[in-house]
């Protein structure tokens, strides 16, 4: 699945306009960039608001809460439970989800930043950051506790423009990316599958170094088209054998891929976050299971020292029982340094008494425990 686009984000914006004049209840930090948001509005079901920085934002019934509260998700908590959600949309033009929510008097705006490694962040009604789940310092911006938010500057060509064809065309002679494609994604604020699209339409090598000005011309009527495509509020899920690969807000020109026409994109991604979900359980489920054999295996290394421990102290028991006839047996060696084997066994029947080393005065006897 691709990277949610800024096309994706519109679509996604205007579907949870529904929610203004909701409340959020309460707010989870799933781990790995992955937030919830518990919500509830007058008369219809509570619903939970999954969003994962950079990949989607779903309403899914699925209830997977975090083990423990850190210090985001407490700060967090404090600010926005109980407020009342009074406007949703895109902040900037960009893909900045903007959700201001109000408790009494004060007002509260949560952002949700999905480009990049993607952040959340909460404002005061100034833009001043109260909490945010990553620090960062920018060349442009900083993002941390007492500053104030400023989005990223973007100079992208929007497809609203009225002299979208002369900028586009101008922003491709002088861009110098790798490849056609690098170029148009870059110059465009749309996301490189639609621009790939685009290209697909036009039947030009996406590839290719420099385009002609008629292929630039072409290129741009197809960006058009598709940007126009991506407000009708149509999603084509992508499945290749049954298995969901990606989605689309226009139809796809390949034929590679099933593609199944939906209507509602919050409710397509929410079976990428089931299959997320689940890999994840899965994923914890091999560690346990992992943990668990690591666990029996020093279990049972346990188990054997524990035995030769107590082997050890029965021997150790035994010798010390012993103790007077073993102090007999080498002063008995000390005076009969000629005697063999055979006559101190004889001497003392009670021990067993494998070997004698006269070279290096040592007596092996074996000790039962």
């Amino acid at each position: 699945m691709h990277d949610i686009t800024y096309l994706d984000m519109l679509q996604l914006s205007s579907e949870l306009k529904r929610f203004e004049g909701a409340r959020i209840e309460k707010f989870y930090s799933l781990g790995d960039g992955v937030f919830r948001f518990k919500i509830s509005k007058r008369g219809e079901q509570q619903y939970a608001l999954v969003v994962k920085l950079c990949s989607y934002a779903c309403i899914t019934n699925l209830e997977e809460k975090s083990d423990s509260i850190d210090q985001f998700t407490s700060a967090v908590r404090k600010y926005i439970s109980g407020a009342m959600i009074s406007s949703i949309s895109l902040y900037n033009n960009d893909r900045i989800l903007s959700i201001i929510s109000k408790k009494g008097e004060t007002e509260f705006n949560i952002l949700i930043e999905m480009f990049g490694k993607g952040n959340l962040i909460v404002t005061d009604r100034v833009m001043k950051i109260l909490s945010c789940y990553m620090s960062h310092v920018y060349r442009d911006r900083s993002v941390r506790p007492r500053d104030t938010y400023l989005p990223p500057s973007t100079r992208s060509i929007s497809t609203d423009d009225a002299d979208f064809a002369e900028k586009f065309l101008s922003g491709m002679n002088n861009y110098k990316g790798k490849t056609a494609l690098q170029s148009a994604s870059r110059l465009l604020n749309m996301g490189s599958v639609y621009v790939s699209e685009a290209f697909s339409r036009a039947g030009i090598d996406a590839n290719a170094e420099r385009l002609s000005e008629a292929e630039v011309a072409s290129l741009s009527g197809k960006i058009k088209e598709i940007a126009s495509e991506s407000r009708e509020g149509k999603v084509y899920l992508l499945r290749s054998d049954g298995r969901l690969e990606d989605y689309l807000l226009c139809r796809p020109s390949s034929k590679e891929l099933e593609a199944e026409e939906r209507s509602s994109l919050l409710e397509t991604l929410s079976e990428f976050y089931a299959i997320d979900a689940m890999s994840v359980k899965e994923e914890k489920n091999e560690k346990v299971e992992e943990l668990e054999k690591s666990i029996e295996k020093q279990l049972a290394y346990l188990d054997s020292v524990d035995s030769e421990i107590l082997e050890n102290k029965k021997k150790g028991e035994q010798v010390y029982n012993n103790m007077v006839r073993f102090n007999q047996l080498i002063a008995y060696m000390s005076k009969e340094r000629r005697a063999t084997l055979e006559e101190v066994q004889e001497r003392f029947p009670d021990l067993k008494i494998l070997s004698i080393d006269k070279k290096n005065r040592r007596i092996k006897v074996e000790v039962d425990a």
